[in-house]
């Protein structure tokens, strides 16, 4: 099929190097995704340590029951928005990888088409008689990986967004569950 084994040498590493590229691209994007992450959860841990430390300082202050309420409710009112700003942190960075991730795939997955594509025209120009079947059948499996890859790569984006509105819709009812239980606190201080 190949006039010379150099060039099938030559297409299947390239072949080769095109899949070895997109996979060090996406892990490059998960690991950075991975960082971000590690650094928000630093952050809020820090964050969550002063705060506590600056709270107990207030509560201890407190001079009397209704002001410790008081002081407990809004408290509670500052976790229940750092809880969602760090929600929606997430959420960033889970839609920066998806998009990174489908930004990369496409362009490394038009890179493989191209080539396949090429190699295909190489191998039909240079095809014995008779061969015909034997190339169809190639690019069948060709036609079928593609579908898979485009298959997989719908189900992952899919997962990703349903990730991203599971984070929300659980950042919203901890949001209005805070919301309800400060708005009791609030009417058992009034009494």
């Amino acid at each position: 099929m190949f006039s010379k084994p150099e060039q099938l040498a030559q297409a299947s590493q390239a072949l080769f190097d095109a899949q070895m590229r997109t996979f060090q691209n996406l892990t490059g994007k998960a690991v950075g995704s991975v960082q971000q992450l590690l650094e928000l959860n630093s952050q809020a841990a820090k964050a969550n340590a002063e705060e506590t430390l600056a709270a107990v300082q207030q509560l201890a202050l407190a001079k009397s029951p209704q002001a410790f309420f008081a002081l407990s409710a809004e408290q509670a009112r500052a976790n229940a928005e750092r809880t969602l700003a760090y929600s929606r942190n997430m959420s960033d960075v889970a839609k920066g990888l998806q998009a990174d991730l489908h930004k990369t795939s496409e362009a490394q997955l038009q890179e493989v088409r191209s080539n396949v594509s090429k190699l295909m025209s190489e191998l039909s120009k240079n095809a014995p008689e008779g061969s015909g079947q034997a190339l169809a059948l190639l690019k069948n499996a060709i036609d079928q990986g593609n579908t898979s890859f485009e298959q997989i790569t719908r189900a992952s984006e899919d997962a990703l967004v349903t990730l991203e509105e599971q984070v929300a819709k659980a950042a919203e009812q901890f949001s209005q569950a805070v919301e309800a239980s400060l708005a009791q606190l609030a009417k058992k201080e009034a009494k």
